[in-house]
C-alpha cells in the first residue's frame, strides 16, 4: 500500500482498526487486497445468497461511484490544492476500496466493478442495509474529499429466494439498479 493511501486511511482514526477483516486476497503493490474483480464478485455471490437464505435476510447491493467535483479549468485556490493532492496519490478511487474493506462485515463482499465504481454485496434486512449505505457514504466522502472527489451511493435490494439462479442472471441487474438509483451524495 502506498504512503498516500496509508496516510488517508490513518486519518479515518483508530476506530476502524478493530474492524479490519482477516480475509486476504492477492498481493498487490506490496499490500494485501481483498477487493474483488467483477468476476470474483460473481463467484462469491452464491455464498452470500446462501447466507441470506439461511438467515431470512434480503440480498443487498450498495454501489459507490467516485465522482470529480472540481470545477473544470480551475487551477487556483481550493481546486488547485485538490488537484495537487490528487497527483500525490496513484489512484484516489482505490482509497475507497480500502475503506470499504475495513468497514464491512467479513461475510460481505466488495468489488471494483469499474475504474470509479465499487459494489458491496451483503445479506441484510432493509434497516441494516440503509444504515450500512449511509455509513459507507460518510466514510468514503470523508476519504476522497481532500482530492476534490465526491461519492454517489445507491442501494438495490431483492429477496434472497429470487436470486437462487446463476449470479450472472441477477447480479449485474442489481448493480445497475443501485447505480442508476444513486440517491445518497449527489456528487458531494
Amino acid at each position: 500500500m502506498g504512503a498516500g493511501r496509508l496516510e488517508a486511511l490513518s486519518r479515518l482514526g483508530e476506530s476502524l482498526l478493530p474492524r479490519i477483516s482477516p480475509r486476504r486476497g492477492a498481493m498487490v503493490d506490496g499490500g494485501w487486497t481483498t477487493v474483488l474483480t467483477p468476476r470474483g464478485l460473481l463467484r462469491a455471490a452464491p455464498g452470500v445468497t446462501r447466507q441470506a437464505v439461511r438467515s431470512g435476510a434480503d440480498l443487498v447491493v450498495v454501489t459507490l461511484d467516485v465522482v470529480d467535483v472540481t470545477v473544470p479549468g480551475a487551477t487556483a485556490g481550493a481546486a488547485g490544492v485538490h488537484l495537487q493532492a490528487r497527483r500525490s496519490v496513484e489512484d484516489p478511487s482505490a482509497l475507497v476500496g480500502d475503506l470499504l474493506e475495513v468497514s464491512v462485515r467479513t461475510t460481505d463482499r466488495v468489488a471494483r466493478t469499474s475504474p470509479h465504481r465499487f459494489a458491496v454485496l451483503l445479506a441484510a434486512g432493509s434497516a441494516f442495509a440503509a444504515d450500512t449505505a449511509e455509513r459507507l457514504h460518510r466514510g468514503a466522502r470523508r476519504t476522497v474529499r481532500p482530492y476534490g472527489l465526491g461519492v454517489r451511493v445507491g442501494v438495490a435490494r431483492r429477496a434472497a429466494v429470487d436470486c437462487t439462479g446463476p449470479a450472472e442472471a441477477w447480479l449485474g441487474g442489481m448493480i445497475d439498479e443501485a447505480a442508476t438509483g444513486a440517491d445518497l451524495g449527489g456528487g458531494r
